[in-house]
């Protein structure tokens, strides 16, 4: 007998489902940044915020017996608060606090329903429709961050002493997890409050990036060197931000999901030049074949694993691709 339901539907319709969730997506974006002193922009965004808010309807209306009451749900409410964002923008003196106010709103219930996606089978494409909204704070985070623990594992910390520092904050990171996982008002707390400079909307529903990033960077303690472990730290610390701020602001070819060519390149070159003066600085001696390793192959690899780590958090993915090809590089005679 041939099963049916939910995940089987999804799996049929997953381009219309596809298609509608990036288009959320892109609204999103322009939610994000309202320019609200461009009357032609507010406009013609109206209009399609409108018919983003239709579109959403006629799903939910045609496909609600298949998805189930929970997606149906979200989609509902996908709709409502896209109602209420434009109903904001359309009024005679639009206020950008209350249009901020409705995007947050937006960007909770959109995670919401791609957590539901997850649980209801669709996976192939999830991972890339999560919201990355421009945070410039986030990004400050990280380089200092990579700076913090760069110069202590350089100059303070034995590869020893770091393991068992690391270790202890591990501890404290998975009793966090566990925890919001168990007590949505101490999630809540964490993500709002807390952590409200610098998460990500989907932080809400999943493991926290900075959790990632400490298990990362206990796995390159262990196996990497130390010019393989602290080349891949500054790569994640400085290249992916960059890449960030770059593809947000100027990311107008579109290569996978979100990211762009102008995000992608801008991560390789600066991933390439952190190699290169690393390498000077360190005085790391290499072979004609492990410098071109090192210069090439490190930001290569550390490129694909951003450009590709759908299901792996970049901050761990890129540390661990960056520091294996370094560790590589390092071993070419």
């Amino acid at each position: 007998m041939v099963k049916t339901g939910v995940s089987d539907w999804s799996l049929q319709n997953s381009r219309e489902l596809q298609g509608l969730c990036f288009a959320v997506l892109q609204s999103l974006e322009q939610c994000q940044r309202p320019r609200v002193r461009d009357p032609k922009w507010g406009t013609e965004f109206e209009m399609g915020l409108r018919g983003l808010s239709e579109r959403l309807r006629a799903f939910v209306n045609q496909s609600a017996n298949q998805m189930g009451p929970l997606l149906s749900d979200r989609f509902r409410r996908l709709e409502r608060g896209f109602e209420a964002y434009r109903e904001a923008l359309s009024s005679a003196t639009p206020s950008v606090e209350e249009l901020r106010a409705r995007y947050r709103e937006l960007c909770a219930e959109y995670e919401a329903t791609l957590t539901e996606l997850r649980k209801q089978g669709v996976r192939s494409w999830v991972g890339r429709g999560h919201l990355k909204p421009v945070n410039y704070w986030r990004n400050l985070f990280h380089a200092v961050n990579a700076t913090v623990a760069a110069v202590l594992y350089q100059w303070v910390l034995t590869r020893e002493q770091a393991l068992w520092a690391l270790g202890g904050v591990a501890v404290c990171a998975v009793a966090l997890e566990v925890s919001r996982k168990s007590f949505p008002r101490l999630n809540d707390f964490l993500v709002d409050r807390v952590f409200g400079l610098v998460s990500r909307p989907k932080e809400r529903h999943a493991v926290n990036s900075a959790t990632w990033y400490l298990f990362a960077l206990i796995v390159g303690c262990a196996l990497f060197p130390k010019e393989a472990m602290l080349v891949a730290l500054l790569i994640l610390g400085y290249s992916d931000p960059l890449a960030s701020i770059v593809g947000k602001r100027f990311g107008s070819i579109k290569v996978r999901g979100q990211k762009s060519l102008q995000g992608t390149l801008a991560f390789f070159v600066s991933a390439g030049l952190i190699g290169f003066f690393y390498a000077m600085a360190a005085e790391i001696q290499l072979s004609n074949l492990s410098w071109l390793a090192w210069t090439l192959g490190v930001p290569l690899s550390a490129t694909a694993a951003e450009l590709y780590g759908d299901r792996v958090d970049d901050n761990f993915g890129i540390l661990i691709a960056a520091g294996l090809a370094a560790t590589l590089a390092l071993a070419v005679i």
